[in-house]
């Protein structure tokens, strides 16, 4: 027997009507998709970090949001080099953005000039348990996570994510198409619990954000 809670997240997607803001919302992801794929990564890299830093500058809101929780993250810290933490991680999103566009270009073979595996035998023994037993992972959003998902499946173990819906959904399809190019698959966190269990019983690798 399915999950309730899973099919009651699937029947609420299958009855969302988008409104004309949701479609030109997604209008824009799909062009800014392409846009991001048309340019070389080499190049792409640096113009997500010019376009990061652009974000920092001009987004003021946000900037007084992240700002106020460094200030409670890291208290002992000067301002300036809490505006720096933040000028680099804005810089860091932008080049994330063009790396996530760039995704289903990539192989297996392709893989290693972008993503190392630190202890390929720690990698392996992971992998076996979780064929035998599944695994769960905790991690958060740090680096490029979407890259971090996507080569776990490249590598040959595919990972299942705890996921929240997007208030799009049309854009949330998208991404989630993107992101199962390499076998990603999805729990809705209404229905995290249980069906990460499920998931476990037949031996997946469950990735839990802690953030």
């Amino acid at each position: 027997m399915g999950n309730p809670a899973v099919a009651e997240a699937e029947a609420t997607a299958a009855a969302y009507l988008p409104s004309h803001v949701d479609r030109l919302e997604h209008l824009g992801f799909r062009l800014a998709l392409r846009l991001c794929r048309a340019i070389p990564l080499r190049w792409s890299l640096r113009l997500g970090a010019i376009l990061g830093a652009l974000f920092y500058l001009f987004d003021f809101r946000d900037r007084r949001i992240a700002m106020k929780n460094l200030a409670f993250a890291f208290p002992d810290q000067p301002v300036a080099e809490r505006r720096r933490l933040l000028r680099a991680t804005c810089r860091n999103l932008g080049r994330l953005a063009f790396e996530v566009a760039h995704m289903p270009a990539l192989t297996q073979e392709s893989l290693p000039p972008y993503v190392r595996v630190e202890d390929p035998a720690r990698w392996e023994q992971v992998v076996a348990r979780a064929r035998e037993r599944g695994v769960i992972i905790l991690t958060g959003h740090y680096g490029n996570w979407e890259l971090l998902a996507y080569a776990c499946g490249l590598l040959g173990q595919p990972v299942t994510l705890i996921h929240r819906r997007m208030r799009n959904e049309l854009v949330d399809r998208e991404i989630a198409a993107l992101r199962g190019g390499a076998g990603t698959q999805f729990i809705p966190k209404k229905a995290a619990a249980k069906e990460a269990l499920r998931r476990l019983r037949a031996k997946a690798l469950v990735a839990i954000p802690i953030d």
